[in-house]
C-alpha cells in the first residue's frame, strides 16, 4: 500500500515536473520570418495549460535544412470564426521561436488566451505554410485540461 502511494505522487508529481521543464526552442528575431509557397493548410484548434512540445518536419519527417519559425499571433474571443488570411494580416507578432535543427520545439509561458501559430520556414523554400489556432487555460479541478500536448507539423511542397 504504501509502495502504491509513493509510486503514485511520484507520477502526478514527475507529471508536474515535465511541464514545467525548460524548453528548447529559442526566441527569433524580430527580422526573422515565416516563408511558405502557395496554400494555407489549417489544423484544427488545441487547447492545453502549460506548453505544447513536438517536431517541424518535410512529409518524410526529417528536419528541414534552411530552418523553420513559429510565429505566433495573440487575439481576442470576438475574433475566434474570423478567416485566417484576415486575422494574419491585422494581428501584431506577440513571439517567434526557432526550433532547434532536429526541428523539435517547445511553445511555454504564454498566459491564457487564444493564439494563432503560424510556422513556416526562415527562407523560401516552397513549403507550405501551416497554422493552428491554441487555446491555452487554466486548469481547473472541475475541467481536466491537458497541461502538456504533443503537436507534430509536417511542411509539404506547395503545388
Amino acid at each position: 500500500m504504501r509502495r502504491a502511494i509513493i509510486l503514485l505522487l511520484f507520477v502526478i508529481l514527475g507529471g508536474e515536473a515535465l511541464a514545467q521543464s525548460p524548453c528548447p526552442s529559442r526566441p527569433a528575431r524580430p527580422e526573422d520570418q515565416s516563408h511558405g509557397a502557395n496554400e494555407l493548410i489549417e489544423q484544427k484548434r488545441i487547447e492545453f495549460s502549460k506548453k505544447m512540445r513536438g517536431r517541424v518536419t518535410d512529409g518524410a519527417e526529417n528536419p528541414l535544412q534552411g530552418g523553420t519559425i513559429i510565429i505566433v499571433f495573440r487575439y481576442s474571443p470576438r475574433e475566434e470564426g474570423e478567416d485566417t488570411y484576415r486575422l494574419i494580416g491585422r494581428l501584431k507578432r506577440f513571439r517567434a521561436f526557432l526550433p532547434e535543427p532536429d526541428g523539435s520545439y517547445c511553445i511555454a509561458g504564454l498566459p491564457p488566451g487564444r493564439y494563432l501559430l503560424q510556422v513556416g520556414t526562415v527562407k523560401q523554400l516552397d513549403f507550405n505554410e501551416m497554422f493552428l489556432r491554441i487555446r491555452i487555460r487554466k486548469s481547473s479541478p472541475r475541467k481536466r485540461i491537458r497541461a502538456v500536448i504533443r503537436n507534430n507539423f509536417e511542411l509539404r511542397l506547395g503545388t
